[in-house]
């Protein structure tokens, strides 16, 4: 490993809540290209899923499946000020586990919300405290209404494949298209600087490039107009339809339209 780039040396610790497909295919990579031992990574999790994998490294592995009673008791111990919460499990509610890790002043990342067991399925709960939109309702209170200052910890939420991993793709494409004409073009350090980079090399005026972003608008603002329809059922009473399987499989065949114009772009503007 080694002969590997390392991006950051990483003085805290690291707790991995989860570990299924997505965590043991995370570890190697954080062990490859962060510069922390071992030793410094924990792992907590609901089953014994993925245990050879982090004694092959090295990793605290603690079985242990996190509800609402016993959470903060297990996570507690794992972080302080300086650590970093990776958050890859189901059925842990996000929500709580941002707020212990502002608590405890370490930072948060994770691919989705996600609610305690029963948060889908609850008769108790009206449709509307059961959707997606209630959750993210839900992370958009926690901002605070004055900034928290710069010393506060950092919570990344939903950064999946899309939105995440493609929105990255989509800003080393723009670098890789700038540095063909100017090898030293610096990285945008925020999202206006990014849209005056998009603006300067013309990306939105290639014909093939608008043709291609106009299609992907069209097909999110249907599925956009398909969630709407499914919240509106949600928000009567009703129980949604078939509108939330379309909904899933727009979003699926819209994150694959993103990903195929981000790899195209540096070509079509060249």
């Amino acid at each position: 490993m080694s002969n590997h780039k390392v991006y950051v040396d990483f003085p805290g610790r690291i707790l991995i809540v989860g570990f299924g497909s997505i965590g043991q295919g995370v570890l190697p990579l954080l062990l490859r290209h962060i510069g922390i031992a071992p030793d410094r990574i924990t792992i907590v999790t609901a089953a014994d899923r993925g245990r050879e994998e982090a004694e092959k490294y090295g990793i605290k592995f603690v079985k242990e499946a996190l509800t609402r009673e016993n959470h903060r008791r297990i996570l507690t111990p794992l972080l302080g000020r300086g650590d970093f919460l990776l958050n890859v499990s189901v059925e842990v509610a996000s929500i709580a586990l941002i707020k212990l890790c502002w608590e405890r002043g370490a930072m948060y990342l994770d691919t989705c919300i996600e609610p305690w067991p029963g948060g889908y399925t609850d008769p108790n709960l009206p449709p509307a405290a059961r959707s997606n939109y209630a959750l993210r309702e839900s992370a958009l209170a926690l901002r605070p209404k004055e900034p928290r200052g710069a010393s506060s910890p950092t919570a990344v939420l939903t950064h999946g494949a899309n939105p995440g991993l493609v929105s990255h793709f989509v800003k080393q494409a723009l670098l890789d298209v700038a540095r063909g004409d100017d090898p030293g073009a610096a990285a945008p350090t925020d999202r206006a600087g990014w849209g005056r980079l998009a603006q300067r090399l013309g990306v939105a005026t290639d014909p093939i490039v608008r043709q291609k972003l106009m299609s992907l608008f069209v097909h999110s603002t249907v599925a956009r107009y398909t969630n709407l329809r499914a919240m509106a059922k949600v928000k009567a009473g009703q129980t949604p339809g078939p509108e939330m399987s379309i909904a899933k499989l727009a979003l699926t065949q819209n994150g694959q339209r993103t990903a195929a114009l981000v790899s195209d772009m540096p070509g079509l503007t060249r």
